[in-house]
């Protein structure tokens, strides 16, 4: 068993769905977007996008460090700039931190609440008494309307263009190593600081994610932008390749989120 991800028919209804936005971007010479994906659904669209010579493609999260994404995808004769326009804004929800304690799950918890599906929301950044959340425009005002609690909490809620607020990043730790390849055994071992072996013992025993998918393959080949995440240990992001050395070994550049 590999990575555990997407069963047969939701892959063939996303494949549906993308098809049906080539398709309108294709001939009618508009930019078309989408909603957000996650990591694994996101390498899956690029895969089925790159099949076609008639478009291009983008993906846009709202700042730097995104996760969840939106495409942007639009005909190969169009000459179009994608900074023109960014189909997401930016809540920032604020409680007071003295007599509430409020984290992701409650934020998404309280959006969801509403009655919006996950694939209208973009990453949830927590900031001490302050979230940031990344939508869709088109259900912004809907939100800053109706969400007036998280939990037991009153929220103040605002609204801003995505180059309005700046969004603090995950602190992350650059790592370099010499690994014998992209197995994600290998960038296990060296990301998390582990013995090989053990790296092997935690993806059998489904301890570790790709992409937010458990993955129980130790030769699962790693790709560059890459998320592999241990429970209780935390995350890594692989960058990819520096340069080969005179061995044939990568020496490779890891995120360490700490």
């Amino acid at each position: 068993m590999g990575c555990i991800g997407m069963n047969g028919k939701k892959r063939e209804y996303l494949y549906a769905s993308i098809d049906d936005d080539v398709m309108e971007a294709d001939r009618q010479l508009i930019p078309v977007y989408t909603n957000f994906f996650n990591l694994a659904e996101q390498k899956i669209v690029e895969k089925f996008l790159n099949k076609y010579d008639s478009i291009k493609y983008s993906k846009l999260g709202g700042y730097g460090h995104a996760e969840r994404c939106i495409f942007c995808i639009y005909s190969v004769f169009i000459d179009y700039d994608i900074s023109h326009y960014t189909p997401i804004k930016v809540l920032a929800i604020s409680w007071d931190e003295r007599y509430y304690e409020i984290g992701h799950r409650d934020v998404l918890g309280a959006i969801l609440g509403l009655g919006i599906k996950r694939d209208v929301v973009g990453d949830i950044i927590i900031d001490e008494d302050i979230a940031h959340v990344f939508v869709l425009e088109d259900i912004s005002k809907f939100i800053l309307k109706y969400l007036i609690k998280v939990g037991s909490a009153p929220v103040n809620v605002e609204c801003f263009n995505t180059g309005e607020v700046e969004v603090k990043g995950p602190d992350i730790k650059l790592l370099k190593a010499v690994i014998p390849s992209s197995r994600l055994d290998c960038l296990t071992s060296a990301g998390f600081g582990v013995s090989r072996s053990k790296s092997v013992t935690m993806i059998k025993s489904g301890r570790v994610m790709v992409n937010w998918e458990v993955c129980t393959k130790p030769s699962y080949d790693i790709e560059p932008g890459d998320i592999i995440t241990i429970r209780g240990r935390g995350r890594i992001r692989y960058k990819g390749i520096i340069r080969r050395t005179k061995k044939e070994k990568l020496f490779v550049e890891i995120e360490r989120y700490i």
